[in-house]
């Protein structure tokens, strides 16, 4: 399996080539609610249960409540947010090349499902990850 902790502390300003089509989590280290999301994120963004319901009982809020300020801080909706989260794992995957197959990349940032993965990917950055590893690669 992916060593994803050891592949953390690589940022994605730095070693993206694709840009999202829409716009990305916003700087969260201006803002300490967000900051609190992310690092709720971080811990479970790999457990495809992980949802909305989760999110706002890990902070302790009510899923109403955490929506609308999610909303508010950012113009995306809490489960946006949470796939924009998990694409940028993704990418950041992907572009370290340290993975076996895209599969385990999906599986890794919390699809169970590889081909809804590809899907989701491609929504956002506008190319399959196929596309965007033989990009990557020259091909």
């Amino acid at each position: 399996m992916v060593d994803i902790q050891r592949l953390l502390p690589i940022k994605l300003s730095v070693i993206g080539t694709v840009k999202p089509k829409h716009n990305a989590r916003p700087n969260c280290n201006t803002d300490p609610f967000l900051q609190e999301v992310t690092d709720s994120l971080e811990k479970h963004y790999s457990t495809p249960e992980f949802n909305v319901l989760s999110l706002a009982l890990d902070l302790n809020l009510s899923r109403s409540y955490m929506a609308r300020k999610i909303k508010k801080k950012t113009g995306l909706t809490s489960g946006e947010y949470i796939k924009t989260f998990r694409m940028e794992k993704a990418h950041l995957l992907l572009t370290a090349g340290m993975t076996g197959s895209i599969t385990e990349v999906a599986y890794a940032v919390g699809f169970k499902n590889h081909s809804y993965f590809s899907h989701t990917f491609k929504e956002h950055f506008g190319k399959t990850p196929s596309e965007f590893l033989e990009e990557k690669a020259g091909i």
